[in-house]
């Protein structure tokens, strides 16, 4: 019996990932499809079509968005959204976040090992600051960085003294995969 119940936990071990994996991709490819349906006001043909699509005008946005007519468009939108009280709040920390993370000023650039004062503890962090002039005195020997919580993507930026962080020599992604994971995917 005992062989079994172990067949079956490895058995689920197996199937488990790759059958959330399937289920999430198809889930959000349906998604999309009918979202592109509902915009055309008509099914789709295809399934898939809708991703497609959208790729597509992703792209077209992007490349209309590079130009010199695109990005006075873009620059418009940005100062109009900007003057509006409580968006301007929400759309900047938006697009911020998305540049920080896709763009060209990448935020994670370095891997922060932290010191817990008072234990033999560490966290892994990343830098997103290395000079706090906003708050004064207060940051003017710490460097901000950001904690994230394994398993999901919320987190803590703290505010720690400089000689409490060690910068270390490991890619970002790879850091990444560790802390999201719990430490999992390094074994």
């Amino acid at each position: 019996m005992k062989r079994l119940v172990k067949f079956f936990v490895y058995g689920l071990i197996t199937l488990l990932p790759i059958t959330l994996t399937v289920f999430l991709v198809t889930e959000v490819l349906q998604w999309i499809d009918t979202l592109i349906a509902d915009v055309l006001n008509r099914p789709l043909p295809v399934p898939g079509l809708g991703i497609l699509l959208a790729l597509v005008g992703i792209t077209l946005v992007g490349y209309l968005a590079s130009n010199w007519v695109g990005q006075r468009l873009v620059n418009l939108i940005d100062r109009v959204v900007r003057r509006i009280p409580l968006i301007r709040l929400v759309y900047t920390l938006i697009k911020d976040t998305i540049e920080s993370l896709l763009g060209e000023r990448k935020s994670f650039q370095q891997v922060a090992i932290v010191r817990i004062p008072g234990t033999s503890m560490k966290l892994v962090g990343f830098v997103t600051a290395k000079e706090i002039r906003e708050l004064g005195d207060v940051g003017k020997d710490h460097v901000a960085v950001y904690i994230l919580q394994s398993m999901q993507w919320a987190g803590h930026t703290v505010l720690v003294p400089k000689e409490d962080v060690e910068i270390v020599d490991i890619p970002v992604e790879e850091a990444l995969k560790f802390v999201v994971s719990a430490g999992i995917s390094s074994k």
